[in-house]
């Protein structure tokens, strides 16, 4: 079964991080559908995901891209986006690098529609206006606003497909 690459322990203060060594056996297998966090409250504090997220950028060195995964009726309104992204900009940094991922229905959720295009542009619209510095569309090939640009001279840096990297310039 799944379990998370990290738990919180007793204090409710300090995150528990699985990490595999090199050369300790294989990585753990990557999930079909990436978890975005979404902004929400639990008794006025953040939600675990979110202080999850905190964490990790407060007490670690780990390098922490962020990817939302925006589902048709379920969090594609553009509030909550920009709810989200101003939370990132003002609480992580707003050079931290935030995927906004298409829904593709597979498995137990084939039922819905995938997430259109022009949805995530509008997303990545407000993602951008909030402040934050690296804001991109994930899942959706082919599309520039996947790819990493130079901010002087807008070549493209990093060329993606899907959650895919296709190449990479030095």
């Amino acid at each position: 079964g799944f379990s998370p690459g990290f738990a919180w322990m007793p204090d409710s203060r300090t995150l528990l991080c699985r990490t595999v060594p090199a050369g300790r056996g294989k990585p753990p297998k990557r999930a079909a559908v990436p978890a975005g966090p979404h902004v929400e409250e639990s008794y006025g504090r953040a939600a675990p995901v979110l202080l999850a997220v905190k964490t990790i950028r407060q007490r670690t060195s780990s390098w922490l891209e962020i990817a939302h995964l925006i589902v048709p009726g379920h969090n594609d309104d553009l509030k909550q986006t920009r709810e989200l992204c101003a939370w990132v900009n003002k609480e992580i940094g707003p050079t931290t690098p935030v995927h906004l991922a298409r829904f593709v229905p597979a498995y137990k959720l084939d039922t819905l529609p995938q997430t259109p295009v022009p949805v995530l542009e509008d997303a990545l619209r407000a993602a951008r206006q909030t402040g934050l510095k690296h804001a991109y569309l994930a899942n959706v090939a082919p599309h520039p606003a996947a790819n990493t640009s130079c901010p002087r001279c807008s070549r493209p840096l990093i060329e993606r497909g899907g959650f895919d990297v296709l190449k990479r310039s030095d």
